[in-house]
């Protein structure tokens, strides 16, 4: 058997080795791996932090709401208004002010859910 020969069949050996090997992603080894990849609120935490649609919704909140501000502050100002009450911004103190991600990963980790807090 030559050289080139052996070159050859090692090389085609290690191809065909290659085509046949398939790749495949990991399994979950345990039942908590498996209640991990299954928790809804780890794919909604995942597309929170990662969808523009999700960015663009509060960037529209709060652009709507500082035009509705001007709106009332220039009313305010031309008198189209006789209402003397001074002028408030009201919120409840939810997700669109408040970063909660790492009290969100805490509770993914314990294999919590969205009202197990």
């Amino acid at each position: 058997m030559t050289t080139k020969t052996l070159k050859t069949g090692v090389t085609a050996a290690l191809l065909l080795s290659a085509l046949v090997t398939s790749v495949s992603a990991a399994e979950p080894q345990t039942e908590t791996d498996r209640a991990e990849l299954t928790n809804p609120l780890l794919y909604a935490m995942a597309w929170r932090q990662t969808a523009a649609e999700f960015r663009a919704l509060y960037y529209q909140g709060f652009a709507l709401a500082q035009l509705r501000v001007e709106q009332a502050l220039a009313a305010r100002e031309a008198g189209a208004e006789n209402d003397t009450r001074p002028l408030a911004v009201i919120t409840d103190v939810d997700e669109t002010v408040l970063l909660s991600g790492a009290y969100w990963g805490q509770l993914i980790a314990e294999g919590g859910d969205f009202f197990d807090d």
